[in-house]
């Protein structure tokens, strides 16, 4: 389908969510998908990745599908140019306050991912019992280290705290216990089933992460199209120029965008690509 006509010139950077958006649920990026990624920055129209994973796990799915793009993470905690392999954001939670959201985790008998800021890739940190999904343990094994949560919450720079794949009674309970002024996101988790919650710090949002790429890059917000399927992509697309949903995900993303766009499966995102008729 193609339902997201652009007319050339109005937009000068395209911020895609990952998951579900520009690649399916096997990390694959469909070739048509490909084929317009790469004819839209040859035609000098900038891409910025902006997902809830991490910066390790957004790299490896990228170089897997042979395509560098810079990124918002842990949705818009961080934001990374890898191919200088530096961030142009960073947002964290102070001490006391990264403190006080676990030990709320901590009192209904939840242990939280803690994600934090690391010189290496190893940003992801378990404690002795995590109650992320076992899979996605599994999954960030390469990134992760166990420690103690509250000597990390006192000691290191917090990006966030998460949950994957548990259930939907636990994740209501995880909302009802913290604290007031963070910000969160909870709901139908795609990749491993069950319901995922992300907690970062107040005002921190994929929107945030964009605005300051767009300052290091001289983009005008007004210029920005976003697409994406999820429940973590209402801000984003809310806050664009041209806002586009992925047709069978969010039922509220897609009645409130622009435009829809075609699911992974079928390289949907190269409904995108103004640069060639049809």
């Amino acid at each position: 389908m193609n339902d997201c006509p652009i007319p050339p010139g109005l937009i000068d950077l395209i911020v895609t969510d990952l998951d579900g958006t520009l690649w399916d649920r096997s990390n694959a990026v469909h070739p048509r998908t490909l084929e317009a990624v790469r004819r839209l920055q040859g035609a000098n129209i900038r891409i910025l990745a902006a997902s809830g994973r991490r910066p390790a796990s957004i790299k490896l799915v990228l170089d897997a599908n042979d395509l560098a793009l810079p990124a918002v993470c842990l949705d818009g905690a961080l934001g990374r140019d890898f191919v200088r392999n530096e961030d142009f954001f960073r947002s964290g939670f102070s001490a006391e306050r990264a403190m006080e959201v676990l030990e709320r985790f901590l009192s209904i008998g939840v242990e939280p991912v803690v994600n934090i800021a690391a010189p290496d890739d190893r940003d992801c940190i378990l404690g002795h019992s995590p109650s992320t999904h076992p899979d996605h343990i599994a999954f960030t094994r390469n990134w992760t280290r166990r420690a103690d949560l509250r000597q990390v919450a006192s000691e290191e720079l917090v990006l966030g705290f998460g949950l994957c794949g548990q259930r939907r009674d636990v994740v209501g309970l995880c909302t009802d216990v913290l604290p007031d002024g963070v910000d969160l996101t909870s709901g139908p988790d795609p990749q491993y089933g069950g319901y995922g919650l992300a907690v970062r710090p107040p005002g921190v949002t994929k929107w945030s992460a964009v605005l300051a790429y767009c300052n290091v890059h001289g983009i005008s917000p007004d210029r920005v199209l976003a697409v994406g399927d999820g429940h973590n992509d209402r801000e984003l697309l809310a806050h664009a120029a041209i806002s586009c949903a992925v047709v069978g995900g969010d039922a509220e993303l897609a009645r409130h965008a622009d435009h829809l766009v075609g699911p992974p499966e079928v390289g949907g995102w190269a409904d995108l690509d103004w640069t060639t008729p049809g």
